[in-house]
């Protein structure tokens, strides 16, 4: 008959792998020849990190491609002027959002670089929008369209609404069609009022009476299945306790979906 320490060395019956003890042990011998391999090749890359030049040297020697490479830059890139920052306690005024939209697109050079060129060339700022972030505290920011007379918008500027920082830039392709606009709000109630809309699954359809619905004042948004982009913010209805979400490009929504991972 087997004694205890017998039983515990012998393989599993069900799976034929070894015993609980002899994995641990192969496992842990496994993981120092893994240690020992890796300090092993540490050992023969050494570089003798003080002598600087002679990397440096051995850096533009190697092409890749016939393309010589360049060492690290020594003094840092182009800083944001320190200027007296807004407090935040207060949003900014659609013409003080102008302003730091013109400010940032001059500082980054926007207006010479490829791609923003023709979408920033012959055109004025519009009326900025106001967006609220949902999946934020206290987030606001600014959305300027730059336009030529009788057309679209070519492109979007975005400005913190609060502190006034430039943010980002989307311009529309030369051949697309221009870039979206908030909906009028005559728009808006004809698409949402007097209507019904479903609610998805078993959650039956909400019927918009002229009677019991509100507007929000400012757009909002936040990372979605129905939008991804901070540039495609929705008009936000409330009826009762329940939201409706109006996309600018006329979609209606009655939910966002935010559960997806990666979003």
């Amino acid at each position: 008959m087997a004694t205890g320490t017998e039983l515990l060395r012998a393989p599993d019956a069900a799976t034929g792998r070894p015993a609980a003890p002899q994995r641990r042990r192969r496992l842990r011998d496994r993981r120092h020849a893994r240690r020992r391999e890796r300090a092993h090749r540490l050992r023969h890359v050494e570089v003798d990190v003080h002598d600087r030049q002679r990397v440096r040297d051995a850096v533009e020697r190697s092409p890749r491609r016939g393309v010589r490479s360049r060492p690290p830059p020594r003094r840092p890139g182009l800083q944001a002027p320190t200027g007296k920052r807004p407090s935040g306690e207060k949003l900014l005024t659609p013409r003080a959002a102008v302003r730091q939209a013109l400010a940032g697109l001059k500082r980054h050079g926007l207006a010479e670089r490829e791609g923003f060129d023709e979408a920033l060339a012959d055109t004025e700022p519009g009326t900025p929008a106001l967006v609220q972030r949902l999946d934020r505290m206290d987030s606001f920011y600014f959305l300027v369209p730059f336009e030529r007379r009788g057309e679209d918008a070519t492109a979007l500027v975005a400005v913190d609404a609060r502190f006034g920082d430039y943010m980002q830039t989307l311009a529309a392709p030369p051949e697309g069609l221009g870039l979206l606009r908030p909906l009028e709000r005559r728009s808006l109630i004809e698409r949402i009022v007097g209507h019904t809309h479903p609610l998805g699954g078993r959650q039956g359809r909400l019927t918009v009476r002229p009677e019991a619905y509100s507007i929000y004042p400012t757009l909002v948004w936040r990372p979605s299945l129905e939008s991804l982009s901070p540039f495609a913010p929705f008009h936000m209805l409330t009826v009762g306790d329940r939201r409706i979400f109006v996309r600018l490009d006329g979609r209606v929504f009655t939910s966002l979906q935010t559960h997806i991972p990666g979003i």
